[in-house]
């Protein structure tokens, strides 16, 4: 039998709508981690978020517009950026002028990633002779070994 591996999730939630969650829950007898496991099993079961999402409710009640909720998803990206910062955490931010990733650090710097993954193309012609004098070879490199003698006749 195969152990399960369990790993840990944290997620900002408003205070309010976790309490009423984890009421919700009770009663249904489980807790949060229990159902957010059961939601986590149904969306990769389904390989789909397993309810509809919408820009509003059909009521007419609240509505969300496109703006809104880029607003929203934006502040709290700031908030979170806010709270890495503060806690003396780098941050991951793209520089657009540039096209590059860099870490962002609480005291100003910046550290720009460099992806060592995919190497940069260089001219053949700074390519030549790039090893002179770090490689070298024996004068007796392709004579025969005598460890290897026996093997050989």
């Amino acid at each position: 039998m195969q152990l399960q591996q369990d790993v840990r999730v944290t997620v900002r939630v408003d205070k309010e709508l976790k309490e009423n969650a984890e009421k919700l829950f009770t009663r249904l007898g489980m807790n949060m981690s229990v159902a957010f496991n059961v939601f986590l099993r149904k969306a990769v079961d389904e390989q789909a978020i397993p309810f509809d999402i919408r820009l509003g409710i059909t009521d007419g009640s609240k509505e969300y517009s496109t703006d809104m909720i880029t607003a929203a998803f934006r502040n709290q990206v700031a908030e979170e950026i806010a709270a890495n910062l503060s806690a003396g955490a780098p941050v991951a931010l793209y520089d657009e002028k540039i096209k590059e990733p860099y870490l962002y650090y609480p005291d100003g710097r910046r550290e720009y990633v460099i992806d060592k993954a995919v190497p940069t193309k260089r001219p053949r012609s700074e390519l030549c002779g790039i090893l002179k004098g770090k490689v070298w070879m024996a004068d007796d490199f392709d004579a025969p070994l005598e460890d290897m003698q026996e093997y050989m006749e």
